[in-house]
């Protein structure tokens, strides 16, 4: 399950590196990891700063990025799981 594939030819081996040919569970956790940090970044600051989040309107946006963020993931993986037996 690693992002590293090869590909046999009768003269050559040719290696894909998931960076450079990514797999696309690998890229969506990353994407999802990343905004995540990015949020707890933001709820960091948002402590040591509460009233200058309140002053732009910072406090209401962050709340809603990580609604955001669960719905788009979610959808994501319904989407990709395809149907359930029940």
């Amino acid at each position: 399950m690693g992002s590293m594939m090869s590909f046999d030819a009768a003269d050559q081996i040719t290696y894909s590196v998931g960076i450079l040919y990514p797999a696309q569970l690998q890229v969506l956790f990353t994407v999802k990891t990343a905004a995540e940090a990015a949020i707890g970044g933001l709820k960091v600051f948002a402590q040591i700063f509460p009233e200058r989040f309140r002053l732009v309107g910072l406090d209401e946006n962050v709340e809603s990025l990580v609604s955001e963020l669960n719905v788009i993931f979610l959808n994501y993986r319904e989407a990709s799981s395809g149907p359930s037996a029940a």
